[in-house]
């Protein structure tokens, strides 16, 4: 409820479809211990439901800059409930008039329409309009009007026009420009030690080997984190300057994003293919497939019970999360070729695209994709490991997240080729052929590299994100005109991983396919959307229709 719904001290709430004031209810009780109970109690009664507060919706309070109050000294606003699934009848709701006697019919047609849901709850039509947009929702399913992260007017230092980015007051920069906090550097999580096992590993199937080699991905393993060490200060400038509203960068001569092209040449990885999204059943037990892989039952695999013939009782799966490390090495021994490819990609693919913040663990939900192994070059691994980047970059912007996952060495290595002041110091650009990932080219420490304390060398890139100009930008680094070799990165709509849907929109990026940019478009709105300042509420929901464009 916002300010104005305490304003005074009263205390209001709803009972029988009646809007009663407590504090009236609280002198009836008083009265009623008085001698003249009988006659004072019914005078009190009458006249204080006759003072009961105006219903007046949220929205017209909010135009009119009255902070809820009416012209009537004793108007308040009162917050209604109201779930997503309620279907609401028109009801005109009459609100209470000075006087003694009943409330007049007469005044009822003047004052704005209020509608009933199942439940019996009065809901105004602006509360219609934010529950359906998703937005609007309270801890416990209630209904309490705009989020605090939502704006609703002008922010000074953020943007001017609410209906753009409506998040800005649950973003890291918002709390930075009003003084509520400066978090610093984040944290920037890898998968350094795993990739270190995989470069050594020695298959015990030659038919294995020769599966993760027709896959496609087993380079993957070369461009990351082996030859230039992730800059945590870098990353997070900026994560501070990435807005989930329309998945770019807002830089202070505009926008900038991560496209699919930029994911094919700097990874390596095919754009073409199938959206990899997965259906709500197989996202529902992702364990099942992990049983099925390894040749465990549910108890083996939380650790309940012992595994045969391997000495360890730890907890395989765990919050979504698996030991893919732990995985190979038993299956390097126990498991057929099938499986120890399986078993190889699905470490290897957690520790280099689809990189979470769980350290030792990976998403069990990339084993979905690992099925028929046969099939892996038909997906399209750059869309999905963008998505899983623009999920984490949206989470990380906000101003209680502390730490970023995805595939960092795609961000860094991209800011490098874009942005020629942020390069390292002292870098070796090895040479690349055709069929090579340009991040492997990369080798050297972080920019400045003679400033080791990180906290520097954010203040540092701050400073030059904020004088940068379009000259400083390296526009079209692998192409002049890059959909020309990669047609299906001028695709607008959804991309997709498992469960992860973000809209990818290059039209407010023209500069980087050698263009001019304009006007870009308003902002696409997903479903649902709620972008908390704490990256534990963060939700986004798009409708599963809207990856029919991706078939097009």
């Amino acid at each position: 409820m916002d300010d104005a719904g305490h304003a005074g001290g009263d205390e209001l709430n709803r009972f029988n479809g009646r809007v009663v004031d407590v504090s009236a209810r609280r002198k009836n009780k008083e009265n009623k211990r008085s001698r003249d109970i009988g006659h004072q109690s019914q005078a009190n009664l009458g006249e204080d439901e006759l003072e009961a507060p105006t219903v007046v919706a949220r929205s017209a309070s909010r135009a009119s800059g009255s902070h809820g109050r009416n012209q009537g000294a004793a108007s308040r606003v009162v917050s209604a409930e109201f779930d997503e699934d309620d279907s609401d009848e028109d009801i005109e709701v009459p609100p209470p008039t000075r006087g003694h006697g009943r409330v007049s019919s007469r005044t009822a047609t003047s004052r704005p329409a209020m509608y009933r849901d199942r439940a019996g709850r009065f809901v105004p039509p602006a509360r219609q309009e934010t529950e359906s947009s998703g937005t609007g929702r309270s801890r416990g399913g209630r209904s309490s009007g705009p989020p605090p992260w939502e704006l609703v007017g002008e922010c000074p230092g953020g943007p001017t026009d609410p209906s753009l980015i409506r998040s800005f007051r649950g973003h890291v920069a918002y709390a930075l420009w009003t003084g509520a906090g400066d978090r610093g550097v984040i944290s920037c999580y890898s998968r350094t030690s795993a990739v270190a096992y995989l470069s050594s590993y020695v298959f015990s199937h030659v038919e294995a080997e020769n599966l993760v080699q027709q896959s496609g991905l087993q380079h993957l393993m070369y461009s990351m984190f082996r030859r230039i060490a992730i800059d945590d200060a870098l990353i997070s400038a900026f994560v501070e300057r990435w807005q989930p509203d329309t998945n770019t960068f807002h830089l202070p001569f505009g926008e900038m994003t991560i496209l699919l092209h930029d994911v094919q040449y700097l990874l390596q990885i095919p754009v073409e293919g199938r959206l990899m999204s997965r259906s709500s059943a197989q996202l529902d037990h992702p364990e099942a497939g992990l049983c099925a892989l390894l040749g465990m039952n549910s108890e083996q695999l939380s650790g309940r019970t012992e595994v045969p013939g391997y000495n360890n009782r730890g907890k395989w799966y765990e919050k979504g999360g698996f030991l893919a490390e732990m995985a190979s090495r038993y299956l390097q021994s126990h498991g057929t070729h099938v499986t120890e490819a399986q078993s190889y990609l699905l470490l290897l693919l957690g520790s280099t695209l689809f990189v979470d913040k769980s350290r030792d663990r990976v998403r069990s939900v990339v084993n979905l994709f690992l099925d028929e192994l046969e099939e892996l070059d038909q997906y399209s691994w750059a869309s999905g490991t963008l998505a899983w980047l623009y999920r984490y970059l949206g989470q990380a912007s906000r101003a209680g997240a502390r730490g970023m996952a995805g595939c960092l060495t795609l961000l860094q290595c991209w800011i490098y080729e874009y942005f020629p002041g942020f390069r390292p110091s002292h870098f070796e650009p090895a040479a690349v052929g055709p069929d090579d990932a340009w991040a492997s080219r990369w080798i050297g420490q972080p920019a400045p590299g003679s400033v080791a304390d990180p906290s520097v060398r954010l203040a540092f890139y701050r400073r030059a994100l904020d004088s940068l100009t379009p000259s400083d930008v390296f526009w079209t680094p692998f192409h002049q005109r890059p959909h020309q070799a990669v047609r299906r990165s001028l695709y607008t709509g959804v991309i997709r991983f498992a469960d992860i849907g973000e809209f990818y929109d290059p039209a407010r990026c023209l500069r980087q396919f050698g263009y001019v940019q304009m006007v870009p478009p308003a902002p696409s709105r997903p479903q649902r959307a709620d972008r908390p300042e704490a990256p534990g509420g963060y939700v986004i929901r798009i409708p599963e229709s809207f990856d029919a464009a991706w078939e097009c």
